[in-house]
């Protein structure tokens, strides 16, 4: 339990919080989820394939379900669509890899050529789209460590249930 003292502090240091402080910060911080997708409501036929799985696991056969167990089905659930995700991005950054090494090729044959400039222009945009990957890539992977965090609690907290559960009944 955390002191007086400790949370008086939280509270100040809450109060210089670095969020976005503009509306346009605001707003664009607001997309971040949609963006890409990381974020996004895992969907019930998903959940429910997952709470399935779970119950399985844990070798349950019948009687109410725990709300621990549909917790970690929903981190389950979300766990598997950031790794389909993260793995999408990477398709991407292998393809965009493949990109760059074609368009420097054809920039060192313009400029040997002494074509026009206006390729730097068409490298630095393809450039720029790298880094969004780059950014979407070390999201992905931060989310995912979160997920199987997330995963690992639930679990444990779904097995402590059930264990106290199985010693208060007999």
């Amino acid at each position: 339990m955390a002191t007086q003292a400790q949370i008086s502090a939280n509270r100040r240091n809450a109060l210089k919080s670095t969020g976005p402080r503009t509306d346009r910060g605001r707003a664009t911080s607001s997309q971040n989820a949609r963006r890409h997708g990381l974020r996004g409501d895992v969907g019930d036929a998903l959940l429910i394939e997952f709470l399935g799985v779970v119950l399985r696991s844990f070798g349950w056969e019948e009687g109410n379900i725990p709300a621990s167990a549909l917790n970690l089905a929903g981190a389950e659930a979300r766990r598997f669509l950031v790794a389909r995700a993260s793995q999408d991005v990477q398709s991407e950054m292998q393809s965009q890899s493949q990109l760059q090494v074609q368009l420097m090729a054809l920039m060192r044959e313009m400029l040997a050529d002494g074509r026009s400039m206006e390729v730097f222009d068409v490298a630095l945009r393809h450039i720029s789209l790298t880094e969004e990957r780059v950014l979407r890539r070390d999201l992905a992977e931060r989310y995912l460590s979160e997920a199987e965090a997330d995963v690992s609690r639930k679990r444990r907290a779904l097995a402590d249930e059930l264990a106290s559960d199985c010693s208060g009944s007999h």
